[in-house]
């Protein structure tokens, strides 16, 4: 796996936190931290463009509590993965019941989370100088509507060197709300060519 791996994300809620490496102490970062930071800047920056939506950057440990043994500080410093983030999603970290997300806000939140994500897709394909890639959408999803059977969701990147990018799982809310328009969008973008 060292080296085959090009992004991490792992999705949490709640907070609105865009978190990178380090979280077991305050003040720790990996060698690349600017890297991790520009490109959290921009994603951050993305999501609130969407829908105003404001998110914290920073290491988990500097913006929340240190934390040890997170699969996110695993996949920096020992599986060697260039981009890694844990993201915090809605609601705020002052709302009381923020397990509880309102329906009203599932779709736009994962629309938010997409336009985030797809920054560190660019960079990733910035860092390769990929030129041109076709995108594929794989699901184990089996078309009923019962959300609990639904598994996981794959989005990957591949151009001819098989360079490949997955981000997974995604919620089918997610996978809907981006499908028809930004997926889309995003093919044509790399069919022109980067």
């Amino acid at each position: 796996m060292f080296g085959k791996v090009d992004a991490f994300i792992t999705l949490h809620t709640y907070s609105q936190m865009w978190i990178y490496p380090f979280g077991h102490q305050r003040r720790s970062f990996p060698k690349d931290v600017k890297d991790l930071e520009k490109v959290g800047k921009k994603a951050v920056k993305a999501v609130e463009n969407l829908y105003g939506t404001k998110f914290r950057l920073g290491t988990g440990a500097d913006i929340l509590y240190p934390s040890s043994g997170g699969s996110d500080d695993w996949a920096k410093s020992k599986a060697g993965v260039k981009f890694v983030y844990l993201l915090e999603l809605r609601p705020g970290e002052n709302d009381f019941d923020g397990f509880l997300l309102d329906r009203r806000q599932l779709i736009p939140t994962g629309r938010e989370t997409w336009a985030g994500v797809r920054v560190v897709i660019d960079a990733i394909m910035r860092s390769k100088k990929v030129r041109s890639a076709n995108l594929f959408l794989k699901s184990d999803y089996n078309g009923t509507k019962d959300i609990t059977r639904i598994s996981t969701f794959h989005f990957s990147l591949q151009h001819p060197k098989k360079f490949v990018t997955t981000v997974s799982p995604l919620m089918k809310t997610s996978i809907d709300a981006v499908k028809s328009q930004s997926l889309m969008e995003y093919a044509q973008i790399f069919h022109r060519g980067v």
